[in-house]
């Protein structure tokens, strides 16, 4: 008999607590600062948004919550456990828990497997059955997903990359994680193709209660599926809040900046033309002293240039890390 699809189990606690998370990279440049002292939690059936430009630290630091990339130093606690100090071995079962869905449909499936084999490889890892028990797990997944049982035999090359992308959410979905990280999951999808997957991943978070964090730069995107935003420059996390107050009360100069350039129907004859950010990224080889943002930022002062704000509370559960927000 088909195993049940399970929810995940409610937790009075966060199901992901990341503090302190740094990561850095030695290159023939120098030290390279990627993410920079991120603090964050996840709850249990939450989706939160990670966004900012391009080069932000924002996939760098979904990798370093996976064990892909090592960190420097902090804790990545899934459900009060630091998994940065365990070995290879111990962390097993929790890779069970948190799986990843990728930004490139077409490179991260391995075009020499069949599609059964490329869901049911966590399924073996993780030692979910026999070989019946696996076989009618990738069906139950197929299904889920809105794919065809004969998908099971076919390679990626024959399929779309809509397609492809429902494949790589079966996949994550294959040992019943409670969390998964998305990276950039429609980015490289046609706009009426984003559509559907943004709707199944929507369908699944409720069906399932599963957790997301999902990464992106797309505001839009974010908007429709987030249950809070965080907002990343320069490898530091400069504000935090529910989505509905971010989008309508931004705080951080830089966050009113990103929804600036967003055009918005409803209120293009009344709204001003969109403020880009002035200036250069800085490089994060030789990150400025000070606020990360206060080269470009239209309302620096001198204490901006001296110090480094911390993220601080300015109203329920929207907390943002400016001195004159």
């Amino acid at each position: 008999m088909s195993p049940v699809l399970q929810k995940s189990p409610t937790r009075a606690t966060d199901l992901l607590a990341i503090e302190h998370l740094s990561v850095a990279f030695a290159t023939p440049r120098g030290r390279l600062q990627a993410v920079n002292d991120v603090s964050l939690t996840v709850a249990p059936g939450e989706t939160l948004a990670l966004v900012g430009e391009s080069g932000c630290g924002k996939s760098t630091l979904g990798r370093a919550i996976m064990g892909i990339v090592p960190p420097s130093s902090g804790a990545v606690k899934l459900e009060g456990v630091d998994l940065v100090p365990l070995r290879r071995s111990a962390r097993l079962p929790y890779r069970r828990a948190v799986q990843m869905i990728f930004q490139d449909p077409f490179g991260s499936l391995n075009p020499r497997q069949r599609v059964g084999d490329i869901i049911a490889d966590p399924l073996r890892v993780h030692r979910f059955g026999d070989r019946k028990a696996i076989r009618a797990r990738v069906l139950e997944l197929l299904d889920l997903v809105g794919l065809p049982a004969a998908a099971a035999a076919r390679y990626p090359h024959e399929f779309s990359g809509g397609q492809r992308q429902r494949i790589g959410i079966a996949r994550a979905l294959a040992p019943r994680p409670d969390l998964i990280i998305c990276d950039e999951p429609v980015s490289a999808l046609d706009v009426s193709i984003q559509a559907q997957i943004l709707n199944l991943l929507a369908d699944l978070r409720d069906e399932l209660g599963v957790s997301y964090l999902f990464i992106s730069h797309d505001l839009a995107v974010v908007e429709f599926l987030a249950d809070r935003v965080a907002v990343m420059y320069l490898g530091r996390i400069v504000e935090v809040a529910p989505r509905g107050d971010l989008f309508a009360r931004p705080a951080h100069p830089y966050t009113r900046a990103l929804l600036d350039a967003v055009p918005r129907i409803e209120t293009r004859k009344a709204s001003p033309e969109p403020r880009p950010v002035q200036g250069d990224v800085p490089s994060p080889y030789a990150l400025p002293a000070g606020c990360a943002f206060q080269a470009r930022c239209p309302l620096a002062r001198e204490r901006c240039r001296g110090e480094t704000p911390a993220l601080e509370t300015v109203a329920t559960g929207h907390a943002v890390a400016c001195f004159f927000p």
